[in-house]
């Protein structure tokens, strides 16, 4: 399961995405664990897995009400219809999806759901653009992406999930001057180029920035969180049933 940006998810998209009651929660490529994180907290029992055997090590202890385990999303090594709720973040980018998507669906009980979020920047708002015109000056391709969301082609064309719901939730993160200038620092691209150029746009940035705070207040970066509850339809479709599933360690 790959890298994911850093995203953050407002509580009320954690809710809609899993439903108020609780539930057994399945969250696939769980990262540092922020989703799960939020949904422990409203009551849900939930099941983390990710194939990063050190990032599972670190997510057991900072959910520990969180069952752990390392896997991969195309084989889950867990019982048959068992959870109720399945979420995903962005990681959904790194999956095979015909494989992961089998996956989901098998472990789904009847009636259960999937829960898909991606989370991305609102481009739209006008400080933003004119930071990405002045970053695409040095890079062209900085700011331009869809985040991953063309893999919802995939979701919308599964038989195992026809009954599609959507819903869109904005919200903002506060961003310091160090924080907004270590953003940018972090592309490959902006990090290799040569050290004046390099210079010369954080020198641009770091002043938009103190053009547009109001301190001692940081900036707010406005986010969007995409999301999609995706119902499961077992029907007819042949999956491979495994009830009893496979024994193994969920804690370090």
């Amino acid at each position: 399961m790959t890298a994911r940006r850093f995203s953050s998810f407002p509580p009320a998209a954690v809710e809609w995405l899993a439903g108020p009651e609780p539930a057994r929660v399945l969250d696939v490529g769980s990262g540092d664990g922020r989703l799960a994180e939020r949904l422990v907290a409203l009551g849900h029992r939930v099941t983390c897995v990710d194939s990063d055997r050190e990032g599972i090590r670190r997510l057991a202890d900072r959910v520990p009400d969180a069952l752990a385990c390392v896997a991969q999303a195309e084989s889950l090594p867990l019982r048959s219809f068992r959870f109720d709720v399945v979420t995903v973040q962005e990681s959904l980018t790194g999956f095979a999806p015909g494989l992961a998507l089998s996956e989901f669906a098998r472990v789904l009980r009847t009636g259960g759901h999937l829960g898909v979020v991606f989370t991305s920047r609102d481009d739209t708002v006008p400080w933003v653009k004119r930071l990405a015109r002045r970053i695409q000056e040095d890079d062209p391709t900085a700011m331009v992406g869809d985040y991953g969301r063309e893999t919802l082609a995939a979701l919308e064309e599964s038989d195992y999930f026809p009954h599609i719901e959507s819903r869109a939730f904005r919200h903002w993160l506060p961003i310091t001057r160090a924080g907004l200038l270590a953003m940018v620092r972090r592309r490959r691209t902006i990090a290799s180029l040569p050290e004046d150029r390099l210079a010369a746009l954080l020198s641009d940035v770091g002043e938009m920035y103190d053009s547009l705070a109001k301190a001692p207040d940081p900036l707010l970066l406005p986010y969007q969180a995409d999301c999609r509850r995706l119902r499961v339809e077992h029907g007819d479709l042949t999956m491979p049933i495994h009830e009893d599933g496979l024994r193994i360690s969920v804690r370090f």
